[in-house]
């Protein structure tokens, strides 16, 4: 089948027209990893991303005093912390027991973020020299109309995860 001279300007203008693919922007993960370590030193909480390596650089960290850490949208981030269902593990009698869940809501940089935490491996009662109880975790991040959400791994004490 022969195109006619006028069929074939018609088709070249056609393919003219068509927009050329324009290369994707490169995107900033909502959830990056904390680019101030240092905080991971002090006893506290930490979590990586299941994902990835356990050396990983950590995207969730917390201390005793209630600095937490995280990076969102390429920048550290301090939240506080507004809300926690954790209330009951401060209380003297309480032992951690593996499956234990708890909910965190903290807010900071237009960002709500939702941690929910579930005990792996807790320390055994009575023994003095464990120093780490280890967790799953599901970390949500709302800013605005977007979401994003990580599975992390670590855990809560004076170890390392």
């Amino acid at each position: 089948m022969r195109l006619s001279p006028r069929a074939l300007f018609l088709s070249l203008l056609l393919l003219a027209a068509l927009p050329l693919p324009v290369p994707a922007a490169r995107t900033i993960p909502m959830i990056g990893s904390v680019e101030n370590q240092a905080l991971a030193r002090e006893s506290g909480c930490r979590f990586v991303r299941r994902t990835g390596p356990l050396d990983s650089p950590y995207i969730f960290i917390s201390d005793t005093v209630g600095t937490v850490l995280m990076n969102l949208d390429g920048q550290d981030v301090r939240l506080r912390r507004v809300s926690t269902s954790s209330r009951r593990r401060y209380k003297s009698k309480y032992r951690d027991a593996k499956g234990d869940r708890f909910v965190e809501l903290y807010q900071g940089g237009g960002a709500t973020v939702r941690l929910v935490e579930t005990i792996t491996d807790p320390c055994r009662y009575g023994d003095t020299m464990c120093d780490l109880v280890e967790m799953n975790a599901v970390i949500t991040v709302t800013k605005g109309e977007r979401r994003e959400t990580v599975r992390a791994v670590g855990g809560c004490g004076n170890g390392e995860p």
